[in-house]
């Protein structure tokens, strides 16, 4: 009974079947617990000063870099004239987090669902984590 009546708290495309998969009550494994002992150290492997405040100034530089073409696309005037808006700041720098939510309104609006539908239908795109791919874009043209 209960293996039917518990909906997942965990992502909606992960096939879960299993109660105590879709509940977790015991908390993170082990071995991510135990992962997390090495994230340090590879924070400071990542710029060649060996010091995190450098580390995550490239971080924050980097993230601008594959932000831009995504932007790019967004605020290109046929995609303003589609009816694409971003909300928040257009503009890519350091003062912007690299974070970007927008809207498609107009004659042919598209619901967030549907944005993401077609993410997970093309797949290997995680648009909940902004990894993304230019070929991906045409879609909402």
């Amino acid at each position: 009974m209960l293996q039917h009546s518990v909906t997942q708290i965990v992502h909606h495309f992960l096939k879960v079947e299993n109660v105590a998969y879709k509940l977790q009550p015991g908390g993170p494994g082990y071995e991510i617990v135990h992962g997390t002992t090495g994230v340090n150290a590879y924070l400071l492997s990542l710029t060649p000063k060996n010091d995190l405040k450098a580390t995550f100034e490239a971080i924050a530089v980097h993230e601008q870099t594959i932000l831009e073409p995504l932007m790019s696309f967004l605020t290109d005037p046929a995609q303003k004239a589609r009816g694409v808006r971003i909300v928040g700041e257009e503009t890519v720098n350091l003062e912007r987090v690299p974070t970007v939510s927008f809207v498609v309104v107009g004659q042919r609006p598209l619901k967030s669902r549907d944005i993401v539908d077609v993410f997970d239908q093309k797949g290997g795109v995680s648009d909940r984590c902004l990894f993304f791919s230019h070929q991906y874009f045409p879609t909402f043209s």
